[in-house]
């Protein structure tokens, strides 16, 4: 398993693989900033790539996958923060992905400074 931070405020990689216990895919948590109230992200397949993407009990989203990309977009279901486990990325046990382009809004649709490359390591 192995994720790396990549120079930018909007690249993110995580790669995963199998550390032989049968586990398959990684979950990754991406948390918006905490004055958000709509994001939009794009997202780009490194090999397997992205399998699944789940969203928090308060968040309202949509995932499209046309490989090799992926659009989310989400938001909380009333005016509050969105939390850490906001959106979860799952990627293939031989892939992982690049957020390609995010941007958040706060809730006067105002642009938030978004910084993904902050996610905790792979979960299995």
């Amino acid at each position: 398993m192995l994720r790396l931070g990549l120079c930018g405020p909007l690249l993110f990689l995580a790669a995963c693989g199998s550390s032989g216990g049968g586990a398959e895919g990684c979950r990754s948590q991406l948390q918006p900033p905490a004055a958000a109230r709509s994001c939009e992200l794009v997202l780009t397949d490194v090999g397997d790539g992205v399998t699944d993407v789940t969203f928090a009990s308060n968040v309202v989203g949509e995932w499209v996958h046309e490989a090799p990309a992926s659009g989310i977009a989400f938001h909380p279901d009333g005016d509050r923060s969105m939390g850490a486990d906001a959106v979860v990325v799952t990627a293939a046990d031989s892939g992982g992905f690049v957020v390609e382009s995010a941007s958040c809004f706060d809730d006067a649709g105002n642009a938030l400074d978004v910084d993904f490359t902050d996610a905790p390591e792979c979960e299995l």
